[in-house]
């Protein structure tokens, strides 16, 4: 199946994304305004470092080097130069103290997390070229979804949650983002795919599940964080 359907399952990070539509799940923080102000308050620490939009959202990175290779409205990427694996250390920690705590995972040199309001955040070490990553993406918007009763997405089960926002949806393919699921809800659809026949070949972990049913039709169905799951599924090859 091709994965290209997703943006990032990186290109993530994700206003309202998982909440957010203004946030995926629709959390918001009373707390987000004063904790974005105080890391506003550093952004002086250095040039480089932008001064307004998503990269206010999180510390101000250590080294006097860089390089931001997208800054957008909902999306933002650097690039720490001169960084190496303490920096990077260091750095995560500042952003799990910063509120990048929902969902958390650390996995060696790979961060991902996001805080109250739905923002995500990445940062990824480079250790070859003793740089690491910074992605921030802004919470998607979702809206009040209908399950649709054509199409490949009419074989599938709706989910609990219609709260959502489509991504992909033609007579062979049906992508969609679906909020308001936290991975418990999410662990519960999947048995629910398999009692209605997606059982065929499957492959299943605690947060990503691909099978086929009895008519070949593909599945692929992802717990994303931040209460947000994607939902993938295809036609038959003919």
């Amino acid at each position: 199946m091709d994965t290209s359907c997703l943006k990032a399952t990186v290109a993530v990070v994700l206003t309202v994304l998982i909440g957010g539509c203004s946030s995926t799940s629709g959390q918001a923080s009373s707390s987000g305004g004063a904790a974005s102000a105080s890391i506003q308050a550093e952004q002086a620490q250095n040039d480089w470092w932008p001064t307004n939009g998503l990269a206010t959202k999180v510390p101000v990175p250590a080294s006097s080097t860089g390089e931001v290779v997208s800054d957008g409205d909902t999306y933002f990427q650097a690039e720490v130069h001169d960084s190496g694996k303490d920096d990077y250390e260091s750095y995560v920690e500042k952003c799990k103290e910063a509120g990048f705590t929902v969902d958390a995972e650390k996995n060696g040199i790979n961060f991902q997390g996001w805080n109250e309001e739905g923002y995500e955040l990445n940062v990824n070490m480079w250790e070859s070229d003793n740089l690491f990553k910074v992605t921030i993406e802004s919470p998607r918007e979702l809206t009040e979804l209908t399950w649709p009763t054509v199409g490949p997405a009419s074989v599938v089960p709706a989910p609990e949650s219609t709260m959502g926002k489509t991504d992909v949806n033609t007579s062979d393919r049906y992508c969609v983002w679906i909020g308001n699921t936290p991975i418990k809800s999410y662990s519960a659809y999947v048995d629910k795919l398999m009692s209605a026949g997606f059982n065929v070949d499957y492959s299943r972990s605690e947060k990503w599940f691909k099978a086929k049913n009895a008519e070949g039709y593909d599945i692929l169905a992802e717990y994303l964080g931040y209460d947000t799951m994607y939902i993938w599924v295809d036609v038959p090859e003919e």
